[in-house]
């Protein structure tokens, strides 16, 4: 079991990459809207990275559960820093063309996929199952962290000169590559194997649909909340870009969304919160559908970052207690493939919502955006409220159960 020095190279490595994550998310549309003047073209930008994320759940799923998971971040951080090269050197051009643009960003969310897949199974295999749902909770707060600094830095970064952001995401990324080259642990489960038979791809699937809890959750929360929320959040920075094309703005809402995610994540700490994930899957569906609405009075403002930030509050609580419990009921040689098969299925509208929402603003404006979105939630919030699968909350496997994973 890694030791505490290598759980805080780990932590600490992933917050530089997700730093560097929000660098490049905030500054890919806001270089398209600078060289085109298109919030359609520039919430492409984000429909690709999530079309591409989707596609890549369910192999890099599997690539986890083959591989030493060490390694396969590693690798995956290696091209990412490689990435945020090219995007670095080709923002520096005076005229900018889309395509290699939108290309760099499906090449850095596959990577991106692959490394979050093999942090997430990593994780499990290092920490107890009684000590699961708090540190889930701690990996959440460092995802706020990167959240409040990441896009105002960005911002910041992208006023400075449009390559910036882009070259401390490489810089970041190459941090997070040799901190983990400093951690001596490994993982692999028991019995992996480099090459996995076809049926066995799929094998995340057949365990997901065979839990109705989880099973539920995915399919009528994750889907609409998720492509939902990637139309809010492309609305919110293109409507801000727009107003204030620094871009110093749009940074102080993504960060305010933040800060919803971080206090949400500290108050994920507390443990009476993990007993009950419908509970908190409730929450987090009626404040959505409450709350985003409202932003349509002041479109384009920091308000519009803060509202955001309560959705993001509320629910993350719920999402630590579901992903714990998801996690928990997994055997470790398929938490690979079941968080892949997850993660296509709560994400199969993501691709959707960027385009979408920047197709809306052109055509209705934010405040009937907003408001267009908010009534899907509220249909949304009703679906989880009558769902009969939430109502039956599974129990963890049994620490015997579990197992503890091979490690190479």
């Amino acid at each position: 079991m890694p030791t505490d020095r290598d759980h805080n190279l780990l932590w600490l490595g992933g917050l530089l990459s997700a730093l560097g994550g929000h660098f490049a998310a905030l500054a890919v549309p806001l270089l398209i809207l600078a060289r085109t003047g298109s919030p359609a073209l520039a919430g492409a930008a984000g429909s690709v990275a999530a079309a591409v994320a989707v596609a890549a759940a369910v192999p890099a799923g599997a690539l986890v559960d083959a591989f030493e998971r060490r390694t396969v971040v590693l690798l995956s951080e290696t091209g990412l820093a490689a990435v945020a090269v090219f995007l670095c050197v080709y923002a520096t051009r005076g005229a900018v063309a889309v395509a290699p643009v939108l290309a760099a960003a499906a090449v850095a969310s596959a990577l991106g996929t692959a490394s979050s897949a093999g942090a997430s199974a990593l994780l499990r295999d290092a920490v107890p199952a009684d000590r699961l749902r708090l540190v889930v909770s701690r990996y959440q707060a460092r995802l706020g962290i990167a959240r409040v600094t990441g896009p105002v830095l960005g911002g910041l970064l992208f006023a400075v000169s449009p390559a910036a952001p882009f070259a401390a995401q490489a810089a970041a990324v190459t941090a997070s590559a040799a901190l983990l080259l400093a951690v001596r642990a490994r993982s692999r489960p028991a019995g992996a194997r480099t090459v996995l038979r076809a049926g066995e791809l799929f094998a995340g699937f057949r365990f997901v649909w065979r839990q109705p809890f989880v099973r539920t959750a995915l399919l009528v929360f994750g889907v609409c909340a998720n492509a939902c929320f990637a139309a809010a959040m492309l609305v919110a920075v293109v409507t801000s870009g727009l107003r204030d094309p620094s871009g110093r703005t749009s940074g102080l809402v993504v960060t305010l969304t933040g800060a919803g995610l971080l206090a949400g994540s500290l108050l994920a700490a507390d443990g009476r919160f993990h007993q009950r994930p419908r509970a908190g899957l409730l929450a987090a569906s009626w404040t959505a559908a409450v709350v985003l609405p409202v932003a349509a009075v002041a479109p384009g403002t920091p308000l519009t970052g803060v509202l955001l930030g309560v959705c993001l509050l509320v629910g993350t609580v719920g999402n630590v207690a579901f992903v714990a419990t998801a996690t928990l009921l997994t055997p470790p040689e398929l938490l690979g493939r079941v968080q892949g098969a997850a993660g296509l299925v709560s994400s199969l509208a993501t691709p959707a919502g960027p385009v979408v929402g920047g197709a809306c603003l052109a055509a209705f404006g934010p405040q009937w955006t907003f408001l267009g979105l908010g009534a899907v939630l509220l249909v949304a919030a009703v679906a989880v409220t009558r769902s009969a699968g939430l109502r039956y909350e599974p129990a963890p496997l049994a620490p015997a159960a579990q197992g503890t994973g091979g490690r190479g």
